[in-house]
């Protein structure tokens, strides 16, 4: 009877924490270009630094697929980091037929692991395409607009484009599946944040597109309308890569599962 109870006063205490951080903030994987570094963005907290890359990416992008971080680099360089200690493993280089291509946008849709690439050495990246991250080969799909980063939200992927209009820097938005186009050309301009160099988008949090800038600010979009949600601002750094981190329900989950063993072991005993 005190192992059931025990049991319950577990699951409550694991669904009452669950509930706090789903609802209360959010935490993302990024990159620190400056100090290759990977860090965590805790929106209630601030930074939490996870730990050295060990190698230099190139405006990387980073997307969470099959219970991994990747990350890749523009030079087409895809790597798993490890997110205790932030280090790169098991490089792979990606092509296109064994051709050389430049990759800066980063995505999955939980089934697939897609790319924003070009051809050769470039720094406009229009082509659309499904990666195999244990071969490297990269089959194209579909074009896009210059894809700076990409996000994934259950239902379409969205892109980001980070450009120069003059002495203006301008942040697009596009959206689409498979292929994002311009048809939700929906936020051209965001001016007074100094936001050059936001280079990514996370879609996955219902509603919401996030960016991260070298200014240091974390800004939130409303799907479909693109107006400004909220902002919050960090130490300015050359923050390279957005991705969620994983929602704790699948922490809870295992917890739960790793409670009813223990239970089902003293059942035995007994």
């Amino acid at each position: 009877m005190k192992a059931h109870r025990s049991l319950f006063a577990l699951s409550l205490m694991i669904v009452s924490v669950s509930g706090v951080l789903a609802q209360g903030f959010h935490q993302f994987y990024t990159i620190d270009a400056t100090q290759d570094r990977l860090k965590i963005i805790d929106t209630a907290g601030g930074l939490i630094d996870v730990g050295p890359i060990g190698i230099d990416l190139v405006n990387p992008d980073l997307a969470w697929h099959h219970g991994t971080l990747y990350a890749v680099d523009q030079n087409a360089r895809l790597y798993t980091l490890d997110t205790s200690l932030g280090f790169a493993n098991s490089t792979i280089i990606l092509s296109v037929g064994g051709s050389q291509i430049s990759v800066e946008a980063l995505a999955s849709d939980g089934s697939n692991l897609f790319v924003g690439y070009g051809m050769g050495v470039t720094n406009t990246t229009m082509r659309w395409g499904i990666a195999d991250p244990n071969t490297g080969s990269v089959t194209q799909i579909g074009n896009v607009e210059d894809s700076d980063g990409a996000g994934f939200d259950g239902s379409q992927f969205w892109t980001i484009d980070s450009f120069f209009a003059g002495n203006t820097s301008l942040n697009v938005f596009y959206n689409g599946y498979p292929s994002p186009t311009t048809t939700a050309h929906f936020h051209p301009a965001n001016q007074g944040f100094g936001l050059l160099n936001e280079n990514d988008v996370v879609a996955s949090i219902p509603g919401s597109l996030y960016t991260i800038a070298a200014s240091g600010y974390l800004m939130q979009y409303a799907v479909g309308s693109g107006s400004t949600l909220g902002s919050t601002v960090y130490p300015p750094s050359n923050y390279r890569g957005l991705e969620v981190v994983p929602e704790p329900g699948t922490i809870c989950a295992a917890a739960i599962g790793l409670a009813g063993l223990m239970l089902r072991r003293r059942r035995t005993r007994a």
